[in-house]
């Protein structure tokens, strides 16, 4: 008896966290976030169209969902969006707990994070301005990658084209005009295959002990053996 009422009680308390209102928030999906889960399941292989056609059916270009307990506000109109890019207010952003456990409370290079971000990145610029690479080399090797970057999307004449990789390709040529003095054409077969073995990585599934320690923010002191043994993998 005592295990039922238990059992109860947290699942009260876990759909109570998950689903508690809040007067300022935008319109939601027309369908009910599941416990534990949010509305991670009802997104499907195409999670950006399915997002698009709940701004539809809400008649609204800001709505709200959860993923799994994190809160979710998502933009579906050009002007809103640039204007949050534009916002310092919106540079911040939540990052599952596992980053912050991984660097210590710290950014990575590809996060925004407000103030933080921004102490990083004057730091970052002054240490590279004392080896001769300031605002000027910066905005030339960035025009130079976006040049070629043009150049591609030119020579499919207007065709369907995923530029991921094409970014991809761009952004670690400025890398590699930093820290190797050099950069890699679009023909270089090997440079490519990294390319696509780091999205690879970053496109890397997580199992199901993953997926719930990371929703249940509360649990994350009790790990299960599959994240100690990420957490080791992961580790420098």
């Amino acid at each position: 008896m005592f295990l039922v009422l238990s059992l109860i009680t947290c699942s009260v308390y876990i759909i109570y966290l998950i689903f508690k209102k809040s007067k300022n928030l935008p319109p939601g999906p027309p369908i009910y976030a599941l416990p534990l889960f949010g509305h991670l399941l009802h997104l499907g292989k195409h999670p950006q169209e399915t997002l698009m056609k709940w701004c539809q059916q809400s008649k609204s270009d800001i709505i709200h969902c959860y993923f799994g307990q994190q809160l979710v506000i998502v933009l579906n109109n050009y002007s809103l969006i640039k204007e949050a890019f534009m916002d310092d207010n919106y540079s911040a952003r939540a990052q599952p707990f596992i980053f912050e456990e991984h660097f210590h409370g710290g950014v990575t290079s590809e996060q925004s994070l407000g103030e933080r971000w921004l102490i990083h990145r004057k730091f970052a610029m002054d240490s590279l301005k004392k080896v001769g690479m300031g605002k000027l080399f910066l905005q030339d090797t960035i025009l130079d990658e976006l040049t070629d970057v043009f150049s591609s999307i030119d020579k499919e004449e207007g065709e369907p084209l995923n530029i991921k990789g094409l970014l991809t390709h761009g952004l670690s040529n400025i890398i590699c005009s930093f820290a190797f003095g050099q950069r890699f054409s679009q023909d270089n077969k090997k440079f490519r295959h990294i390319g696509k073995k780091f999205l690879k990585l970053r496109r890397r599934k997580v199992n199901l002990q993953q997926w719930t320690v990371y929703m249940l923010r509360k649990w994350r002191h009790f790990p299960t053996s599959a994240i100690n043994r990420d957490m080791r993998f992961w580790s420098p």
